[in-house]
This record gives structure tokens, C-alpha cells and sequence, in this order.
């Protein structure tokens, strides 16, 4: 990997805007590509061709005010609908804009006022464009969290915050980045007093929410954080954070609710020359992601950031090599096709006489990123340095020629790097991995995943005819030579198989998170923690991995879902059964008006129904029979003497059976329950309803759309009968059947209901009831609601969905599992491999599941392993076992099993 100089050193410019140069950035506007510097110490800023020989272009002056000489920061946004340059005074509240005009120079500079709470100094600022809009995010020395800002002309308009955060201090906050995660906006600062990244979710309103934070130093040992990026790879997001005093770099998984969690944390030692990340730059290049690190005092690492959240060490960037100035005080990283720019800023003491460096890094041909999913896969790359990253399968990963990373997954994999100096990165499996082709000395191994030990003498190496065999606890990888030459621990030298410091994978904090898609097509993926994984719209892949997870394909409605779970355990609790459509509606929206929980009790309390299972009872009968319907178990004794005396204390009964359905014990043992009356829910049970309106009225079977549509309407509370008067109003209802007799319109039914002509008897029956004043609709309602229709579409729907394809595909992976497909097709994964424990809460006729490594042939060798009890199916075989709830045997047909 070659690093040359390639522009520069460059001392166009008055000295003093040269000397002060506190912040660079580029932007595209202009005629090209520019790199533009900033100086408080004269006032200017500078901008820079950043192709060429990076010749001074033009300066801009600031206008005239009594901090100069304070460092600034850069900012690239639109001002009036114009691309211009905003210059932030750093402790104080200076901010100018300069438009950058159509040949790169400077428009004159503009005063851009602070209006809104008084603000007595910007430590930072950034922006970001959600839903159309642009907010300005800063940290300031005064306020107790981001500020945020909408430009109005000249002017930044304070967005005042309904719900300031309270558990930080005025100025604790530095570094603001903000990103878009999906299809929400994540405001990201540095703690340096907690030790901590922080994050608000941003509303498209310029509201912060859902403050969440990680603590680095109690999690990974990281300290007074002081350098912060952002990264996407593999259309993962990621946070990049240095701490200079412990000189380690963290990796930060970032969820779209504003979750973290440490993938990766890597450690300075003499040979990576970051010293502790004092500077810290990214940069995409397609789909990969890199990150330059240095420290002010010399030397600079290129690392990559991998799809799996890890880093890997690219090379050490030699600067006297390139008689390049090892002291620098800033640097900035463009990329193109051609490889990485570095723009470097000397120290102050050398600035004059070194100007500003332009490095080229050459990449070499960047090829292409492959990544795996489940069961067995191979795949070839290019001639170019592709990066091919195995999943959770037996895989065949081939370089090709060029410089290749390859990435176990989990599985037995074989690696083949091909022609060029490739990397082999291992992660922990507990199985044989094998390396095809290895040339000593210009290959090398990652194994920094699988141990902390950094020495050769550390691992049991057995030399073998064609090679070596790498021993590393229950980890094994085979070595070949690519000229069958014999190696033994004594060919290796620590670099051939190490990469830089990495914490023990083990040690990472496998924490739970959210993760939630958008509307598009997602691929979401937990990280060994109880995670929660919701598809939303789109064919989503959610892979559960390790951890206890919960997979949810289909948009979820919080507030919907919170008050339809409460209204289902009052109903348990009080009644015994389950709500009725119109009552569930009816309750949630008083809950929604403003009804008290309390209240709703007190309607079922009062009822008849209510009565006839609880009768007149004693408050020692009530509290046993409350403790038997609701926790499904007989009191224990101090808990049956508690509530008998609050209940002689003068507590109602309506707050005792409230108290009941909102205990967490009930809340524990309901929560799969309330999964069939969640929207989701609700939806999938109206796709029948909502197949056969369309046959029995328009004699066809629904259009995608229009089918989601229809069941979004009953979820929402729209019934059979309200739905099918939508029906028979439209124009194609009424072209078969509008001007028809009584004997036309049920002879029609009859065809393109039944699908056959009336019998006689039936005939005279729907027409006497026609005449005697029944309408249309409740005779189509009835038509489709029919068992002799029920029968008759059901094979017809299971058909026209599975024909659409697969809508989701949920892998909940290993541990125990609750996996809710939703409406449309879902195809369920499991896997021998993974020795789960699953539970399948909404299995439809027309979804799939697919069984992995169990070695099957035949849906009947499948069959051999599912038994029926309780309304319910059970799969077990090789350590995994499925529960399908609300389920039969029957249900499950050959067509369903993919093996």
C-alpha cells in the first residue's frame, strides 16, 4: 500500500491564516472538489483546489469583531438555499457564511445571528436533513445538552425543547455528529465527565428524545473520550471514538432508537502511531468505511473498519518516507476511485515554512464486498481487492486475484485468497476453519479475535506436510501453503498472525438492543444479547444470532399496542375470555380520550358477565378467585393476607382486579397473548375476512396493495359489515351487480361466491329474505362469512399469497427465541447448528419453514419429529425445538417445508 506525496506542501496565503489553521473541510460545491481552512489569528479563511497541486483559490475575510484570534470550526451547508461555508468561533458565538460561488471563490461573508436562549459559548456544530428539514446541532459551555438550531435568513432560531434533558451538567457535551439511522435521526456527543457517548433521537419536529448513553470507561476502559466519528458500513452505522489518555479506539454499533453497543476496541502500542487517537478521520469509499488515526505529535494508522463491527489494521503510514512533517495539528480525508487523500495541517511552530500536505494513499483496484447469510455458500471475487465475508454456514470463500480480506463466519469455512497479499480474519466458532493457499510472508492471519495472546510461543502450532495446524482452545484453523511447503511455529512471526491490539471479543458487553427497519427492504441483525428486532415494512431478514431474542417482521404502533395489551388483561381478568373486535376498539379508544384505567375496570366490574364469574362473594373468595383467573395459581398465604386487608382497609374491588391485570406476573404471562391483538396481530387475523370480501364481491382475488390496505382497516376497528358497504358501493362491484333482479344478484353470488348455480331450495330462501327487506350487503356479508366459502378460499388464498413470495425471513439463531412473522408469507429459519429454542406465535397456511443441517429429504422425515397437544405443535430434532402456538397438524402441509 503506497503512500506518496502528491500536492504540496503548499504556503500560498497570508502567514498568519496559515499559522492559526484550527479545522479543514471539503465540499464538492464549486467547480470541483475544494478543501477549505479556517483561522481565528487574522480572520480568514482559505480555499484550495483539492485535485490539483491544492493552489490557493481564494480568501475569505471574516467581518470585523473583538474575538479573532479564537480557534473556529468548519461547516458545509446550504444558506438560503445556496451552498456556502459556515465558520463556528469556538468558545464564543461568532458565526459567519460565506456562499461559495459557481468558480470556488468566496461570496462576501455574512453575520449569522444566535437567537433563543442566551448561548455564551459554541464548543461545536454539525447538521443533519430530516423530513425535508435542516437542524443545526451544537454543544455550547452553558446548556445541559445539544442545543438545535433552524436557519432563518441570517439568523439560527433556538428550537426550545419541551422536555430538556435533566441528567447533564451546562457544557458537559462536545463533538456533536448527527446521523440518519433508517428513518429516524440519532444526535451523537462525547461525555468526558462520564466517560460516556451520548444520544438523543431528533423528531422532524427539532425534538430531542430517549437519552440514552454508554459508559466506555466501565464497559471497555476507556477514559475521557475525546475524539468522536461516525461511519456506515454494510448499511450498519457506527460511531468511532478515541481516548487520547488510554489510547484505545472504540467501535460503537448504533440502533435506529438510539441503542449502543462496543463491537470492537483496539489498543496503541509502539507500532500503530496513533497514540491514543488525539485526531481521528473517516471516510467511505463504496461500500467500505476507513479511518486514518493519529496523534499531534507524529504518525498516523489506516485502519478498516470490517461488516462485523471489527477493525482491522491496514497499514502504518510512514511519514518521513514521504519527507512529510511528522508533527501536524489537523488532517482531513477525501476518497475517489483513485484512493484516500490525507490533507495535513503543520503544527503552528512549522506552518509558515511547510504549509499544507497533500498525501495520496493508493488503495490498489477496490474490488467488491460479498457478505454471506445462512446455510452453506461459495463465492468468487474479482480480479480487484474485494472483501468476502462468510455467514453462518459451511462456506467457500475465493479471493481471486488481488489484496482480499476474507472473513470466517460461523461454520467450517475454507479460504482461498488467490494471487496478492490477502488477510484471513477469524472470529470464534468452535470449529475447523481452513486456509487453502497461504504465502508466507506476503499473507497474513487475523487471529486477534480468538486470543489476547500476541506471541507465537502463546499458541500450539503442529506442523503438517502441507503446512500447519493453529490450535487456539477449541478454535482450529489448518494452514496450507500454496507450494506445499511444511510450516512450523518458527516460520511465523508475530505479524503474520496477529492483527493490532483488540479486547477480548468474550469481554464486549453483549448488551440487549432495538433495531428497527424502515420501509424499505432491511437486513437487521442482533448482537449476542436479548435483542429486539422489528422488521417494519419492506421483505425484511432478521437474524436473531446469539442471546434470547424477540423477531418482530411488521411495523409496530406502540401506543396502540400498549393499550390493546391492557384492555386483553382486563377482559382475562374480569371476564375470563377473550375481547370481542368492537369492545377491544371501543375501550382503547376511551383510553385514548382520556379514560382512566381505573374506569375501564369499573365497566366490567359492574357488568352482568363479570358477576356470573365472580359472583357475591366474600373478599377471601374474591382475592382466591382473582389469583386463580388472573395468575392461574392459588394465593400464597402473605399475599392473600395483604390483599384482604386493603380490601377491609376500604380498597374497591375495581383497583384490587386492576392491580391484578397490570402486575408484572400477569404482564409476564400474557405477553405472547397480547400478540394477536397488537396491529400486527390484527392484521394478519383480518387477511381472510379480507380475501373473501374481494372474492365475493368483486370476483377476483385482491391486489397486494389493496389487500395491505384492507387489513390496516380492520385492524383499525372497521368491520365486516362496514367494509363490505365500501365494497358494493365501488364502480366495480356495481358493473356485475348493479342493475340486476333479485333473482340475477343471487344467482351472481352464487357463481362467484360458491363458485357453482343456486340449488332450488337455496334460491327460494335468499329470495324470500331479500323480499322480506334484508339488504344486499348483509346477504353478500353472509355469502362470504359461509362455511361452504370458508372451505372453498382458503387453498385459493394460501395460493395467491405464497405466490406473491416471501414478505419476511426471521432467523432467530441460538438461544430462546419469540418469532412473529405477521401478515403476507414469512418464511422461518432454523438451523441444527444453533440448538435453539423457539417460539412461533403467529404460524399462517401460507408461510414456510425452512429446517438447515438436520440432514432431511422429505416432508415426512420432518413430520417423524412434530407432535400435537394442547393447540399447539412441536417440533424437535439435534437439540432444537419449535413451539407453533394456536397451531395443528393439519395446518402444516408439504408445500410449507423447505429443507
Amino acid at each position: 500500500m503506497a503512500l506518496i506525496e502528491d500536492g504540496g506542501p503548499d504556503t500560498s496565503g497570508p502567514t498568519a491564516n496559515i499559522t492559526s489553521i484550527s479545522a479543514l473541510l471539503s465540499t464538492e460545491a464549486g467547480p470541483g472538489t475544494s478543501v477549505y481552512t479556517v483561522a481565528g489569528l487574522g480572520g480568514k479563511n482559505l480555499a484550495r483546489n483539492a485535485s490539483g497541486n491544492i493552489a490557493l483559490i481564494d480568501a475569505g475575510t471574516f467581518p470585523t469583531n473583538d474575538s479573532l484570534d479564537l480557534p473556529r470550526t468548519l461547516l458545509s451547508a446550504d444558506v438560503n438555499g445556496i451552498s456556502s461555508l459556515i465558520s463556528i468561533e469556538q468558545i464564543g458565538t461568532q458565526v459567519e457564511a460565506w456562499a461559495i460561488r459557481a468558480d470556488g471563490d468566496f461570496a462576501p461573508a455574512q453575520q449569522l445571528s444566535l437567537e433563543g436562549d442566551d448561548i455564551q459559548g459554541l464548543l461545536g456544530m454539525t447538521a443533519v436533513t430530516l423530513g425535508g428539514e435542516t437542524f443545526f446541532v451544537s454543544t455550547t459551555t452553558d446548556a445541559a445538552g445539544p442545543v438545535i438550531w433552524q436557519l432563518d435568513g441570517t439568523s439560527f432560531a433556538q428550537v426550545l425543547q419541551s422536555t430538556p434533558p435533566t441528567d447533564l451538567a451546562p457544557g458537559e457535551l462536545s463533538s456533536p455528529a448527527a446521523l440518519v439511522i433508517g428513518e429516524t435521526a440519532q444526535v451523537l456527543s462525547l461525555s468526558s465527565a462520564g466517560n460516556s457517548v451520548v444520544s438523543f433521537t431528533l423528531s422532524e419536529e427539532g425534538q430531542l428524545t430517549g437519552m440514552q448513553s454508554i459508559d466506555l470507561l466501565e464497559e471497555v476502559e476507556l477514559s475521557a473520550p475525546t475524539s468522536l466519528a461516525t461511519l456506515d458500513v454494510a448499511g450498519s452505522s457506527y460511531a468511532i471514538v478515541g481516548g487520547s489518555q488510554d489510547e484505545k479506539i472504540a467501535v460503537v454499533a448504533l440502533g435506529t432508537d438510539g441503542d449502543m453497543r462496543v463491537t470492537d476496541v483496539i489498543g496503541g502500542d509502539p507500532s500503530t502511531q496513533f497514540a491514543g487517537a488525539a485526531i481521528l478521520q473517516t471516510v467511505t469509499l463504496g461500500d467500505r468505511g476507513y479511518i486514518v488515526a493519529g496523534s499531534t505529535e507524529g504518525g498516523l494508522s489506516l485502519l478498516t473498519l470490517l461488516p462485523n463491527g471489527r477493525l482491522l489494521s491496514l497499514s502504518t503510514l510512514d511519514m518521513e518516507a514521504v519527507d512529510a512533517e511528522s508533527a501536524f495539528a489537523g488532517l482531513m480525508l477525501t476518497a475517489d476511485e483513485n484512493g484516500i487523500d490525507i490533507f495535513l495541517v503543520p503544527d503552528n511552530e512549522d506552518a509558515a515554512e511547510d504549509g499544507i500536505t497533500r498525501l495520496h494513499l493508493d488503495l490498489g483496484a477496490v474490488g467488491e464486498v460479498i457478505a454471506f447469510g445462512d446455510g452453506a455458500q461459495s463465492a468468487i471475487g474479482t480480479e480487484h481487492n474485494d472483501q468476502i465475508f462468510g455467514g453462518a454456514g459451511n462456506d467457500v470463500l475465493l479471493g481471486g486475484d488481488g489484496d482480499d480480506i476474507l472473513i470466517d463466519g460461523e461454520g467450517i469455512d475454507r479460504l482461498t485468497g488467490g494471487d496478492g497479499s490477502d488477510v484471513f480474519v477469524f472470529s470464534l466458532d468452535g470449529v475447523l476453519d481452513t486456509v487453502v493457499d497461504f504465502q508466507l510472508g506476503v499473507d497474513r492471519l487475523d487471529l486477534s479475535s480468538l486470543t489476547q495472546e500476541r506471541r507465537v510461543d502463546a499458541l500450539e502450532i503442529v506442523s503438517r506436510s502441507n503446512g500447519a495446524e493453529i490450535t487456539i482452545g477449541d478454535e482450529v484453523i489448518r494452514v496450507i501453503t500454496d507450494d506445499g511447503s511444511s510450516l512450523t511455529a518458527a516460520s511465523f512471526d508475530a505479524e503474520d498472525l496477529f492483527d493490532i491490539w483488540h479486547m477480548d471479543a468474550a469481554a464486549l458487553v453483549q448488551g440487549p438492543v432495538a433495531l428497527a427497519g424502515s420501509k424499505l427492504n432491511d437486513t437487521l441483525t442482533g448482537f449476542g444479547g436479548d435483542d429486539r428486532l422489528m422488521g417494519g415494512g419492506g421483505h425484511d431478514l432478521l437474524i436473531g444470532a446469539g442471546g434470547d431474542d424477540r423477531l418482530d417482521a411488521e411495523t409496530l404502533f406502540a401506543e396502540f399496542d400498549a393499550l390493546s395489551a391492557q384492555v386483553c388483561r382486563i377482559y382475562w381478568a374480569t371476564l375470563g375470555r377473550d375481547p370481542d373486535p368492537v369492545g377491544l376498539h371501543s375501550w382503547i379508544d376511551k383510553l385514548q380520550d382520556g379514560v382512566t384505567g381505573l374506569d375501564v375496570v369499573s365497566g366490567f366490574v359492574n357488568s352482568r358477565e363479570f358477576r356470573s364469574v365472580y359472583g357475591d362473594s366474600t373478599d377471601e373468595a374474591f382475592i382466591t378467585l382473582l389469583y386463580s383467573n388472573v395468575l392461574g395459581r392459588a394465593p400464597d398465604p402473605g399475599g392473600f393476607e395483604t390483599w384482604t386487608e386493603r380490601l377491609a382497609g376500604g380498597m374497591a374491588r375495581e383497583e384490587a382486579v386492576l392491580r391484578f391485570s397490570e402486575s408484572l406476573e400477569f404482564k409476564n404471562s400474557t405477553a405472547d397473548d397480547v400478540v394477536a391483538f397488537s396491529w400486527s396481530g390484527l392484521r394478519a387475523a383480518a387477511a381472510n375476512d379480507v380475501f373473501r370480501l374481494y372474492q365475493a364481491t368483486l370476483g377476483r382475488a385482491p391486489d397486494e396493495a389493496g389487500f395491505l390496505t384492507w387489513t390496516e382497516r380492520f385492524a383499525d376497528g372497521m368491520t365486516s359489515a362496514d367494509a363490505i358497504d365500501r365494497f358494493v358501493s365501488s364502480a366495480e362491484f356495481v358493473s356485475s351487480y348493479g342493475s340486476t333482479s333479485d333473482n340475477e344478484f343471487i344467482t351472481l353470488l352464487y357463481n362467484n361466491v360458491l363458485n357453482r348455480t343456486p340449488d332450488p331450495g337455496g334460491l327460494e330462501t335468499w329470495l324470500g329474505r331479500l323480499s322480506d327487506g334484508m339488504a344486499r350487503t348483509e346477504a353478500v356479508l353472509r355469502f362470504s362469512d359461509s362455511v361452504e366459502f370458508r372451505a372453498r378460499s382458503e387453498p385459493l388464498m394460501k395460493e395467491w399469497l405464497r405466490d406473491l413470495g416471501t414478505d419476511d425471513t426471521l432467523d432467530g439463531g441460538s438461544g430462546s427465541n419469540v418469532l412473529v412473522g405477521g401478515v403476507l408469507s414469512d418464511c422461518f429459519v432454523f438451523r441444527a447448528s444453533d440448538e435453539g429454542q423457539h417460539s412461533v406465535l403467529d404460524l399462517e397456511a401460507w408461510d414456510t419453514l425452512e429446517f438447515e443441517g438436520f440432514g432431511y429429504s422429505s416432508a415426512n422425515e420432518i413430520r417423524a419429529h412434530l407432535t400435537e397437544s394442547e393447540g399447539a405443535v412441536l417440533f424437535e430434532d439435534a437439540g432444537v425445538s419449535v413451539v407453533f402456538h394456536d397451531a395443528s397438524l393439519s395446518l402444516l402441509d408439504d408445500g410449507m417445508f423447505v429443507f
